[in-house]
């Protein structure tokens, strides 16, 4: 694959996981608990988009495994702190000054910054060694990490034995996954297979969510979380489809769409939540569990968080907030 459809299907992976991100914050009443026309609406929602920051780090990890043929460490972590940490301060101290409960969608940031301590460790790896090493790394965390969890928790069965390869929350492995099907070509047989695979992780999270917390009377997380076993599949096979599909992008007046899109992901990362704040107190607020306000909030959202990033990028110092 050439370099030029590599950035393109980094680029649709980055919008796509904006855009998921968005969503999953407009879906307003899966956490309100029901059994009624909304909550399994918002159930899919939630656990079908559940693919967003792990996909998300996977990108990471395609970019920056190899970071060190381009650049030294100390830059490195000199462009990490320059564009995610110091806008991660800042908006934070935002969003406590606005009494935006920003840090429940701020969390991953810190998973993130895991991963990024620990590129280093990957990208000194000697080439003829790097993919074997990081392959090996993959499947131990994938077996004992989380299969072996996952089959134990839904069985009943007590699981202590996870191994230091969970390191940065568990969330290391899809940076390492990232980086393998970026370098890789995939064969028909194993996109087939990581398609099958991300089909049984999106039942398992959804219909699993869906039957186990009807039976509970609360949502169960059984089959929740970044870093449990159906989002690992699920999160693969988008990666995979991502990839295949950016291949096939050839418009010049839509790659150059897509990269001036890509250029706004991480802005509305950082900013998205507080335009659902506003829209739900001055707007929307009643209509949060309608299929309409789910289906065109995200996009007004966008649209808004584009606008305002435009605007902050256009002042002098103030642009660092948002690089």
């Amino acid at each position: 694959m050439n370099v030029m459809k590599r950035e393109n299907y980094l680029s649709l992976a980055r919008i796509i996981c904006a855009f998921a991100v968005v969503m999953i914050h407009t879906n307003g009443c899966f956490y309100e608990f029901h059994i009624d026309k909304c909550w399994p609406l918002a159930n899919v929602i939630e656990s079908g988009l559940g693919f967003a920051v792990p996909v998300f780090i996977m990108v990471s990890g395609a970019t920056l495994m190899d970071y060190s043929k381009r650049y030294s460490t100390k830059e490195f972590f000199r462009k990490r702190v320059i564009k995610t940490v110091v806008p991660y301060l800042v908006w934070s101290v935002i969003g406590n000054i606005l009494d935006v409960n920003i840090f429940f969608i701020y969390y991953f940031f810190l998973n993130l910054f895991g991963v990024y301590l620990c590129i280093p460790l990957f990208s000194f790896l000697k080439e003829e060694h790097k993919e074997k090493i990081i392959t090996y790394v993959v499947y131990i965390s994938f077996v004992f990490n989380y299969f072996l969890p996952f089959v134990c928790n839904v069985c009943g069965i007590n699981y202590a034995f996870k191994i230091p390869f969970d390191i940065a929350n568990g969330f290391l492995i899809y940076a390492l996954v990232g980086y393998l099907i970026h370098k890789k070509e995939i064969t028909l047989k194993w996109r087939l297979v990581s398609y099958g695979c991300s089909i049984l992780g999106f039942a398992l999270h959804i219909g699993g969510t869906y039957l186990y917390s009807i039976e509970a009377g609360v949502i169960d997380s059984t089959f929740r979380g970044y870093t449990n076993l159906p989002c690992l599949l699920s999160s693969v096979g988008v990666f995979v489809f991502i990839k295949q599909l950016g291949q096939k992008i050839k418009s010049a007046k839509l790659i150059h769409v897509m990269e001036w899109l890509s250029g706004y992901t991480f802005p509305i990362y950082l900013i998205h939540f507080y335009v659902i704040e506003l829209i739900m107190e001055v707007v929307f607020a009643e209509y949060v569990h309608l299929l309409i306000y789910k289906l065109s909030t995200p996009f007004i959202t966008i649209a808004i968080s584009i606008g305002i990033a435009w605007m902050i990028r256009k002042i002098p110092i103030i642009c660092k907030i948002l690089p």
